[in-house]
């Protein structure tokens, strides 16, 4: 049979909706089923509920193998094929039969999961009237009460607040104070000492040479047993050099003292 035969319009009703199927169809049109089960699953969908497109649904079954489920001969493990194939948690099936101006329709709702009939309903009427309103308004509460439509999602909501913690203000990052590097040593004694150290070693060279000087003369000045000079410039020049002498090596003495003072305190 075309597909056009497969009248497949859904309705939200569950966690995943309901489908509305015609399972068995005999002297009926395919036009005439279609419009059958659209008034059903109009009659079915509340006011806000998604029905799904037939062509849409169609497709669906077509690519799971199942052109028209009037081929399952109502059989409940095709019928459930259909329903997980469709996503469904339950299936609406319409059975319909026409005998010269009278048709009969059969309607059940089926739970995909296990496949139990939860509601059956049957009217016969003729074929120029509709599906009589009190048969489709009677099923239609049972399918209402039996596969009630989910309520609307909430909002999410934020996560709860912790007390105490999320609405107090989060306290700014602990700054970790900067520890001043300690001075480096104080080579001002060093240096000075050093700078003592070169004048005494000075003084002592020059008082050194000044002494020398002084007893060079002395000696050239007083040769064998004369004398050049006057007792009284020979005991200066012996008092010059020998106290020339002794300051200098005062002065040397302060020098090397100055030094290992630089040097350790350095």
């Amino acid at each position: 049979m075309p597909l056009a035969l497969l009248l497949t319009l859904a309705t939200a009703i569950g966690p995943h909706g309901s489908a509305v199927l015609v399972a068995r169809r005999t002297g009926v049109a395919p036009e005439t089923a279609r419009e059958t089960a659209a008034q059903v699953a109009s009659a079915i969908s509340t006011n806000d509920g998604e029905v799904r497109d037939g062509r849409a649904v169609a497709k669906t079954l077509e690519l799971a193998g199942l052109k028209d489920t009037v081929d399952c001969g109502a059989k409940v493990q095709c019928l459930q094929e259909a329903g997980r194939a469709l996503d469904v948690a339950y299936l609406v099936l319409i059975s319909l039969t026409e005998v010269g101006t009278n048709r009969s329709i059969g309607l059940e709702l089926m739970r995909v999961s296990d496949g139990e009939m939860l509601e059956r309903s049957a009217a016969l009427y003729q074929t120029n009237a509709t599906i009589p309103d009190d048969v489709l308004q009677s099923f239609t509460a049972k399918v209402r009460q039996l596969a009630p439509a989910p309520p609307p999602a909430a909002p999410l909501a934020p996560p709860p607040l912790v007390p105490g913690v999320a609405s107090e203000a989060v306290p700014p990052a602990a700054v970790i104070p900067q520890v001043a590097e300690p001075p480096g040593p104080n080579h001002v004694p060093s240096l000075l000492a050093a700078g003592g150290a070169t004048v005494a070693a000075a003084v002592a060279v020059g008082f050194l040479s000044s002494a020398i000087v002084a007893r060079n003369t002395l000696q050239e000045g007083t040769k064998g047993n004369t004398s050049e000079l006057t007792r009284a410039q020979a005991d200066a020049l012996a008092g010059r050099a020998n106290t020339h002498a002794t300051v200098s090596l005062v002065s040397a003495l302060a020098a090397v003292g100055l030094g290992g003072v630089a040097v350790f305190t350095w």
